[in-house]
């Protein structure tokens, strides 16, 4: 989990990995003077042939499941459903470097 900055490198937040049921669930923590952009990045090689970058899709946070405290009032949980990698979206991308 990154958040997304338009003038300086994009700030990590946070990571994890799927389990054997492809689920995935993480937080993650920033310090930021501004409003923060977190975004998900899912980098993959499914239904990709052979190729030396991954894809990259990526998903971004809606604001109503950010806290501004350090100790959040309440559990907040963004669901991203099921996400299917093998088709492409206007989201995606490729990485080499990540």
């Amino acid at each position: 989990m990154y958040d997304h900055d338009i003038f300086t490198a994009d700030d990590f937040m946070g990571n994890g990995t799927t389990n054997s049921q492809g689920q995935f669930s993480f937080g993650g923590t920033t310090n930021e003077f501004f409003e923060i952009e977190p975004r998900i990045h899912i980098y993959h090689d499914c239904n990709d042939g052979i190729n030396t970058c991954q894809r990259k899709l990526t998903i971004v946070i809606p604001k109503k499941y950010i806290s501004y405290s350090s100790t959040p009032s309440q559990y907040l949980v963004y669901d991203t459903g099921i996400i299917e990698l093998t088709n492409t979206s206007d989201e995606e991308s490729r990485d080499c470097i990540h």
